[in-house]
């Protein structure tokens, strides 16, 4: 079908959605039917007829339903192909056909139908050669590690009786008896996991956040072993135990011990228990590890920062469609954290407005951000591999706790393989900008190649690296 062979009006619906009204001509519309027509006679199996002898009008007459929706189907898809290219046009949704039920041709007229879908937004496409990356890369203080180290230390902590006043920071032992002062009901009124925090003996109390017994720090700091101390206090309206939440209890608590945290030196003899040759060697190890990901982390923001460069005062109009369902899976997602925070139904209700405002921002970044930098991977050829694709679903899977194949069947049955092939490209394509600074400013954006630490063993701190999400 060329393109002298059908009529095109196109209407804009709105910005990045068209409707096209397409007229085929009666000679292209008997050409296809009978072209069917030929086809089912060539391999219809009519009773008293051999394969392929039955006559014309007896198949037409057995399958005309079965020709009719195949040749509109066929009109249908040729058509509308040849209706884009005439008009230069980008599908980015489904087509939607009007009144697709009821569509019909008949031989010696033409065919007529409506079809409406997005388009692909149309801007200029950014300068992103030469951007220049304003942070420079930090490296690691002697301050954070000590203070990284310091932390480490306090973990390993031990704790040692002491003859002296509680502090805080202190655990002691203490025996106590607490009363409900309000007279209303007794401890034997409350369920029995509320009983034990009016009643205990010879349990541990530790003088720091968070408390076991509301107050019970500033109430017995200065307390000396074999002391007692009698208090008040009132528990908060969101503790824990649901039954003594804003009531008030009288406390007689019996200091028995007090024992005060010890936190060890960095010696040679502690860092050889974890590995390493001597504390020296431990420092340079924190000072790699920590290094590698301050380099992660300055490795993402130099991104990020090269994107938001790139997308600087961009504002351009998006498919509706397209927009409407990354808005809804975006609002998905919030409304799901905000679930997980421990937001109530009610308050949802009154925060629905503010969290569609929030997720239709997020949702017109996400796609503006796309489009803009699948525009330059067009331009600059960048393409995803097929092993580039398993690669990166090897990685997810581990994540995920499933077979590759296990987790690529989701992906194709939920339709979101073309996302992760989409952020694959994304991310090479940001990879080539960030070849272009280099080139052009002269400022180093290379990936930081790891080292590998002189020992391996040290004291933990998650690693950090970029991961493609999916749904």
């Amino acid at each position: 079908m060329t393109e002298q062979t059908i009529t095109t009006v196109k209407h804009e619906l709105e910005p990045c959605r068209v409707q096209l009204d397409i007229e085929v001509p009666a000679e292209k519309v008997d050409d296809v039917y009978d072209e069917i027509v030929k086809q089912y006679k060539a391999e219809a199996n009519l009773p008293g007829f051999r394969p392929g002898k039955a006559p014309k009008s007896l198949v037409e007459s057995r399958f005309s339903n079965e020709i009719q929706n195949q040749a509109i189907r066929r009109l249908v898809s040729d058509a509308l192909m040849t209706g884009m290219e005439q008009e230069n046009l980008s599908m980015e949704t489904r087509p939607e056909i009007a009144d697709e039920e009821n569509l019909q041709i008949e031989k010696g007229t033409s065919f007529c139908f409506s079809v409406s879908f997005d388009t692909s937004p149309e801007f200029e496409t950014p300068e992103y050669k030469g951007l220049k990356i304003d942070k420079a890369k930090e490296e690691v203080t002697s301050q954070e590690i000590e203070e990284f180290l310091n932390d480490w230390l306090k973990q390993r902590a031990e704790y040692e009786k002491v003859d002296r006043p509680a502090q805080e920071g202190d655990v002691i032992k203490v025996s106590y008896r607490g009363e409900l002062t309000d007279g209303s009901e007794t401890s034997e009124d409350l369920p029995e996991s509320a009983k034990y925090l009016l009643s205990g003996d010879d349990t541990w109390l530790a003088l720091q956040e968070p408390e076991l017994l509301p107050g019970c720090t500033e109430n017995l700091k200065g307390a000396q072993a074999g002391e007692e101390k009698q208090f008040e206090v009132t528990f908060p309206e969101d503790y824990p135990e649901e039954a003594l939440r804003g009531k008030t209890v009288s406390y007689n608590v019996s200091v028995s011990e007090i024992h005060a945290s010890r936190t060890p030196e960095l010696t040679d003899e502690l860092a050889q228990e974890i590995g390493a040759q001597d504390a020296e060697t431990l420092r340079e190890n924190v000072r790699q590890h920590m290094q590698q990901n301050k380099d992660v982390q300055y490795d993402r923001e130099i991104r990020e920062e090269l994107v938001g460069k790139l997308l600087d005062g961009m504002e351009f109009a998006l498919p509706p469609r397209i927009l409407a369902a990354e808005t809804h899976d975006t609002m998905t997602e919030l409304t799901r954290r905000e679930q997980s925070q421990g937001t109530s139904e009610e308050e949802l209700k009154e925060k629905r407005e503010e969290l569609y405002e929030e997720a239709k921002r997020s949702a017109e970044a996400k796609l503006r951000r796309s489009y803009v930098l699948q525009r330059i991977a067009e331009l600059e050829d960048i393409s995803v591999s097929e092993e580039e694709l398993k690669g990166t679903i090897q990685t997810l899977s581990q994540r995920e706790n499933m077979s590759p194949d296990e987790l690529r069947k989701r992906l194709e049955e939920n339709g979101r393989i073309q996302d992760v092939r989409n952020q694959l490209r994304e991310m090479k394509t940001v990879e080539r900008i960030l070849e272009y600074v280099e080139d052009d400013s002269e400022e180093s954006g290379d990936d930081s190649q790891e080292e590998e630490p002189a020992s391996n063993e040290q004291p933990e701190e998650s690693d950090k690296q970029e991961e493609v999400s999916h749904g």
